[in-house]
C-alpha cells in the first residue's frame, strides 16, 4: 500500500523489497568518505522514533497530522501505515496516561512537520535550475528546522519526579549524629572540605539549570562516597541529573586525589617530629613512655569487584577481593604517607618492601628521619629494621611490663 501511494522517498531503504538498511549505511560510508576527500560537509539527519505508532491512539496521531496540515505523500504514508494496524497503549505507574499520551502527540506532529519541511526542501535543492547559492541556503534552512523542531522535543520531554529542598529544608534540621550517619563526617570537617575545594573548583552553570553551588557539590560526593549508593538515588534525592551528580563527583575526586593529596599526605618535616614524639609518648594508654615513635604503620583490605584478569591476585587470606593500604598515621589520626593499591593475596611486609617509603628510606634515611632516636612502630607483620619497630610477640621470656610497653 506504501509503495502503491508512493508514499517513500528513493532514499527510503528500510522495509521495502529488494532492498536493506546495510545498503544506506554503505552509501552513507561512501558520501561521507567522499565529502573528506574532497573537502566537503555531509549533512545527515537521524531521528530515533522508536515505537511511536504502537504506543499511541491511531485516531489521535492523523488528527494531528490534519491539524498540521500536512498533504501529499506524507499523508498518505501515514494513512497507508496505520491502516489495519494493531495498537498497543502503554501505562505508567508514575505518569498520567492521558499526559503521556498528549506529550507524545506532540512529539509526532513535530516530527512530521520536521521531515515534510525536509522533504520540501531537498526536492527543490533537486531541480537543475538551482544554483550553489540556494542548495547552501536550502541546507542551512534544514539545520535551522531540526534545530527548533528538537528543541520543541526536549521542551516537551517527561519530568524525572525529584525531591526539592533537601539542602534547605531537610539538612538544617539534621542533628550531629544525623549528619555524621549519612555523610561519616562532621559539620566543622565538611566545611573545612567545603571550603578547601572552593579554592581549586570554578562552578559554571550549562543550559538553563541553575548552577550547582559548592556546598551541593561536596555533599554529592561525600554523600556518594559514605554510603556508596547509586547515582540515581542522588540525582533524585538533590533533584540534579544523572550526568550533573557524576560531574560533581568526579571534580570533587580529582581534586582530593591530585592536589589535596599534596597538601594533607605529607611526611612531618624536621621541625615537626619532636612534637609529634612527644605526642605519642603522652598518648600510650599503658602510662608507660614510648620515645622515639613519629608513626604508627599498618594494612587494610579495601573491598573490590573481581577483576576480569588474574583474579587469584587479589583473593585474600579472608576470602574476598581486595586491594592492599598501607598507611603510616600520626597521633591526630592524619596520615603521614599512603600506598594503595597493591593485590589483596600480597603480605603486608612485601607491599612495604615495594613501596615508595622503603625505597625513599634506603635511599635517603636522613629526609625521613633526622636522626637514629625516631623510629615507626607497626605490627608483628612487619620487618623488624632500624626505623620500624614490629611489636614483640608472645613470648615467656618477654615480661609483661615490656610487652604493654609496646602494645
Amino acid at each position: 500500500m506504501i509503495e502503491i501511494n508512493k508514499g517513500l522517498q528513493d532514499i527510503q531503504y528500510g522495509f521495502r523489497k529488494r532492498r536493506n538498511t546495510d545498503d544506506i549505511m554503505f552509501m552513507i560510508l561512501n558520501d561521507a568518505l567522499y565529502a573528506l576527500e574532497n573537502q566537503k560537509v555531509l549533512v545527515a539527519v537521524f531521528l530515533d522514533v522508536k515505537a511511536a505508532f504502537d504506543t499511541m491512539v491511531h485516531r489521535q496521531i492523523l488528527d494531528g497530522v490534519l491539524e498540521a496540515k500536512i498533504r501529499g505523500r506524507l499523508l498518505a504514508f501515514s494513512l497507508s501505515f496505520l491502516e489495519d494496524r494493531d495498537m498497543k497503549q502503554c501505562s505508567s505507574k508514575v505518569h498520567d496516561p492521558q499526559v503521556t499520551t498528549v506529550r507524545r502527540r506532540i512529539k509526532f506532529v513535530i516530527i512530521i512537520i520536521i521531515v515534510n519541511a525536509v522533504f520540501q526542501l531537498l526536492d527543490s535543492s533537486d531541480s537543475s535550475s538551482s544554483s550553489d547559492d540556494e542548495v547552501d541556503t536550502n541546507i542551512n534552512e534544514i539545520a535551522r528546522i531540526f534545530a527548533c523542531g528538537v528543541g520543541c522535543l526536549l521542551l516537551n520531554r517527561n519530568e524525572v519526579s525529584r525531591n526539592e529542598g533537601f539542602i534547605d529544608r531537610i539538612l538544617p534540621c539534621m542533628s550531629e549524629d544525623e549528619f555524621w550517619t549519612h555523610f561519616r563526617m562532621t559539620r566543622t570537617t565538611f566545611k573545612k572540605l567545603e571550603d578547601y575545594v572552593t579554592k581549586h573548583i570554578e562552578m559554571k552553570g550549562q543550559g538553563g539549570t541553575e548552577p550547582m553551588t559548592i556546598q551541593e557539590t561536596c555533599l554529592i560526593t561525600v554523600w556518594y562516597l559514605a554510603k556508596q549508593c547509586y547515582l540515581r538515588e542522588l540525582s533524585s534525592l538533590f533533584a540534579r541529573s544523572v550526568t550533573a551528580v557524576w560531574q560533581a563527583i568526579t571534580r570533587v575526586c580529582n581534586i582530593l586525589a591530585f592536589i589535596c593529596v599534596k597538601d594533607f599526605i605529607r611526611w612531618p618535616g624536621p621541625s615537626e617530629v619532636g612534637d609529634i614524639a612527644l605526642s605519642f609518648e603522652s598518648s600510650v594508654k599503658s602510662g608507660l613512655p614510648v620515645p622515639g615513635i613519629i608513626g604508627a604503620i599498618d594494612g587494610c583490605h579495601i573491598k573490590i569487584k573481581a577483576p576480569e584478569s588474574d583474579q587469584i591476585s587479589y583473593l585474600n587470606r579472608r576470602m574476598f577481593h581486595s586491594i592492599i593500604i598501607i598507611a603510616v598515621c600520626l597521633p591526630n589520626k592524619l596520615f603521614s604517607y599512603v600506598s594503595v593499591g597493591f593485590p589483596g593475596s600480597a603480605h603486608d611486609s612485601r607491599v612495604l618492601c615495594n613501596s615508595s617509603l622503603w625505597f625513599g628510606v634506603e635511599t635517603s634515611k636522613n629526609a625521613y628521619f633526622t636522626n637514629s632516636n625516631y623510629q615507626v612502630i607497626g605490627d608483628s607483620t612487619f620487618p623488624c629494621l632500624s626505623w620500624l619497630i614490629p611489636v614483640l610477640k608472645d613470648s615467656s621470656a618477654v615480661t609483661s611490663k615490656e610487652k604493654a610497653c609496646v602494645q
